[in-house]
């Protein structure tokens, strides 16, 4: 499968794998769990020949972004929307929000933006409070949690403002008008992840996962990962761990190369959020410790550099600009 350019193309990339080859991601400190009982020494079997077949299927381009049917009606303008961040950190966010500000100029669209400086229930209240006093024509919002902003939710709802969200890990309805790229189309890309994780390791054995403490649809979408795993591959182990949101650029990299050293029998390391991995490769050089393949989802423009050197061995971008 060949790399594709994530800055050229934006329509191919939400149904193509970009591969280097090898490298990781990890945790420390966050005590790891084991999932799908079993051995690394039993023989490959059927599953691993239906993985290398589907992962084979990865690095073909569609040819359609499989929207024909237009608006049909005039598109309104002169609209103020409210877009919510999800934290300076959240580095898919602000490339997706960025897109969202350059269609809504061409659309006479006015935007507000409202970025807490992390995604904290506490401070995404408050940035909805902020966005209601606004009253705007609708708010989007990003890889938050319904739960915990109920109350501003059925607020706005109360007010006929519509509510679009993103990476979120509930469906829509009730206060959600609508939900782009939740957690079950996200796991159609992890599940892809897994495909060509065994497909490398052509037979069964220890593989790591690394999540993101405090972004649940994280930990959602990436049971396309397990589950894929433990469906073509029932005797492999999977052993998960999670890193903390305010790691991200700090002691990420460092706290899953511990998770690694504790780990020593991994044939492969998935990470479920590219940006847990942006420090992990200088983090692992600079104590000698050799890291497994590394796969990864939601690819960062800050990640091509490892695709190409080989140190991350293969990703599932989203397509933020488009979303």
């Amino acid at each position: 499968m060949k790399q594709p350019n994530l800055r050229r193309t934006r329509r191919s990339l939400p149904a193509v794998m970009v591969l280097g080859l090898a490298s990781t991601v990890a945790l420390a400190g966050c005590g790891s769990s084991t999932s799908a009982a079993g051995g690394s020494g039993a023989a490959a079997g059927p599953g691993f020949e239906q993985a290398k077949s589907l992962a084979q299927t990865y690095g073909k381009a569609p040819t359609s972004i499989g929207i024909t049917e237009p608006v049909g009606k005039p598109v309104p303008s002169a609209k103020t929307i409210v877009i919510i961040g999800a934290g300076t950190a959240s580095e898919g966010t602000i490339l997706m929000n960025h897109g969202f500000k350059s269609a809504a100029e061409v659309l006479g669209w006015t935007i507000k933006e409202i970025d807490p400086q992390q995604p904290t229930p506490q401070l995404v209240q408050q940035a909805l409070d902020q966005a209601i006093r606004l009253h705007p024509d609708a708010v989007a919002i990003s890889a938050v949690d319904q739960a915990p902003i109920a109350t501003q939710l059925k607020q706005l709802q109360s007010m006929n403002i519509p509510v679009i969200e993103t990476f979120s890990p509930d469906p829509a309805g009730g206060p959600i008008t609508m939900q782009l790229m939740d957690a079950q189309a996200q796991a159609r890309l992890t599940k892809a992840v897994a495909d060509k994780t065994l497909a490398d390791m052509g037979k069964p054995g220890e593989i790591g996962m690394v999540g993101l403490a405090g972004y649940a649809v994280v930990q959602a979408y990436s049971k396309g990962f397990s589950g894929e795993v433990g469906k073509l591959c029932p005797t492999c182990q999977v052993k998960t761990t999670q890193v903390p949101i305010e790691s991200l650029g700090t002691t990420a990299g460092t706290d899953i190369v511990n998770f690694v050293r504790s780990n020593p029998q991994m044939k492969a390391l998935f990470v479920g959020y590219d940006g847990m991995d942006s420090n992990l490769f200088s983090a692992a050089k600079s104590v000698g410790v050799k890291l497994p393949p590394v796969y990864s989802s939601a690819t960062l423009p800050t990640s091509l550099a490892s695709l190409a050197d080989g140190e991350l061995t293969a990703s599932a971008p989203i397509d933020y600009d488009e979303l």
